[in-house]
Formats: structure tokens, C-alpha cells, sequence
């Protein structure tokens, strides 16, 4: 069962984090989630662009469980992600997540939630992590 789970886990991963990412983008006004799927992005794109394929989390992993980097359960998840280069909709994942940047950041701004100000942090808990929250300092 978990064999089967992983696979298709391994074998849609582009596929699943663009989904979350689309589905969080569109449904969810919370500032803090608008700043992780902006930081997945440039994560993801960046890694695109340079064609670097190596994830500090992958080797602890290895580390971990004694075992090869091609074994590692999370190289074998994150390399179908990365090796999006080799695939012919490359520049359809380009687009969509350079997209998904700006609507998150637009999102974020209009929250006016600051990340260097405990108070806004404090209101945010206070309101029970309201997403429909405005804060105004």
C-alpha cells in the first residue's frame, strides 16, 4: 500500500504542488500562507533555472538512514519537480508558478501584515488565525 502511495506521489509531484498551490492561492487570504507558496515558487524556479538538484533535507536524510542519494525517499519525490527542464510543458510550470508569485505577493500586501512586527502576530492569533483578517498599523 505504501508502495503504491509513494509512486504515485513520486510520479505526480509537479502535478499535486501545483494543485496546492492554485488551490491556496485562490481560496485562502492568509498572509503567512501567501508567503510560503511566494517562497515554494522562487524556490522551485529557482532551482529550475540554475538545474541544481541537490536538497539539504535530501542529504540529512541520507545521512539518517544510512542509504544512497538515489534512494533517499525525498530525492526521489523532488527530482521529478526539478527535472522539469526535460519535460515539453516546462514553460507552461514557468508561467503558471511566475503567476502564482504575483498573486500570492499581491495578496500579501493587500493584508497589510507586517513579518517584523510582533503586534501583527499577536492580532493575527487573537482573531483565531482569521483569513479574512486586516490589519492596520
Amino acid at each position: 500500500m505504501f508502495t503504491i502511495l509513494f509512486n504515485f506521489i513520486k510520479n505526480n509531484a509537479i502535478y499535486l504542488l501545483s494543485f496546492y498551490l492554485l488551490l491556496t492561492t485562490f481560496f485562502l487570504r492568509d498572509p503567512l500562507i501567501n508567503i510560503f507558496n511566494i517562497s515554494t515558487c522562487i524556490l522551485i524556479i529557482s532551482k529550475w533555472l540554475t538545474n541544481y538538484n541537490i536538497c539539504t533535507m535530501g542529504i540529512i536524510e541520507c545521512k539518517l538512514r544510512r542509504v544512497s542519494r538515489g534512494d533517499s525517499y525525498i530525492y526521489q519525490i523532488l527530482d521529478n519537480i526539478v527535472n522539469i527542464n526535460k519535460n515539453k510543458e516546462k514553460y507552461f510550470f514557468y508561467i503558471l508558478y511566475m503567476i502564482i508569485i504575483i498573486i500570492n505577493f499581491r495578496k500579501f500586501r493587500k493584508s497589510n501584515f507586517n513579518l517584523f512586527k510582533i503586534d501583527h502576530y499577536k492580532k493575527y492569533i487573537e482573531n483565531g488565525f482569521n483569513i479574512k483578517m486586516k490589519i492596520n498599523k
